[in-house]
């Protein structure tokens, strides 16, 4: 039986087109493994504190105060180590106590209570100081929709 020299070819392996699409393709899984490895959050520390910690508690209590059309409040504590999220009244959504380190400057500080009215816009705006074993960190609250912004 006589074969076709077309079906003899596909017989012999692959062509070069088919191995460079395989390997194309193998290196882009590569590179977008090895880009996702270099992202990684390094340990918990002071710093991650900041970025994670705090600022998702200060969104959850204006979502609160959003949700419940009603005022919501970061308070930080008069022993400077710690801070609590409030509703009206004598509501305590959460108490945190600051990370080994971190702790309420007494000094500069020109807000106490990180407050958010019923339709979730801050109430005064001004700065926070932490101090943390790298030094100080500055917290700024501005006026208006409640953006907070972390520096140092």
């Amino acid at each position: 039986m006589a074969t076709s020299s077309s079906t003899r070819r596909r017989d012999a392996g692959f062509t070069f087109a088919e191995v460079l699409l395989v390997l194309f393709v193998v290196s882009v899984i590569t590179a977008v493994v090895a880009a996702a490895a270099g992202r990684l959050p390094p340990a918990a520390g002071p710093s991650m504190f900041f970025e994670e910690q705090l600022k998702t508690d200060i969104q959850t209590v204006q979502a609160y105060a959003l949700a419940n059309r009603s005022e919501g409040r970061i308070v930080f504590r008069g022993d400077r180590k710690g801070y609590q999220g409030a509703g009206p009244g004598k509501v305590v959504l959460f108490e945190r106590e600051f990370p080994e380190g971190i702790t309420l400057s007494p000094f500069g500080n020109t807000l106490k209570t990180v407050a958010f009215n019923s339709n979730g816009s801050v109430l005064a705006f001004g700065t926070v100081y932490f101090n943390t074993p790298a030094g100080t960190r500055t917290m700024r609250v501005h006026i208006g929709k409640g953006r907070v912004r972390f520096e140092g």
